[in-house]
């Protein structure tokens, strides 16, 4: 995918599944759905309804890790998120 694209995917699945409670199951879902748009993503991520990411595209993450509530990332020159 082009950034573009998966820029506009991670908006759409943030703004369909953000009217979904922050539960364990349907952050992880989130996570799920938005692992394409990453660089890198590991395993059981989770992501908070109200969390943002810009320029996915240039973000690496790594395996458990969690995005709280509120929490806003730039990936404009690149971002690299470790394990948990």
């Amino acid at each position: 995918m082009t950034r573009i694209l998966k820029y506009c995917w991670f908006i759409f699945v943030m703004k369909i599944t953000g009217l979904l409670p922050d539960f364990k199951f349907v952050m992880r879902m989130r996570g799920q759905l938005v692992k394409p748009c990453f660089a890198s993503c590991g395993r059981n991520f989770q992501i908070c309804s109200n969390a943002m990411i810009v320029y996915t595209s240039n973000v690496s993450i790594g395996n458990d890790v969690y995005v709280a509530y509120g929490c806003w990332i730039q990936g404009v020159g690149g971002v690299t998120l470790g394990d948990e």
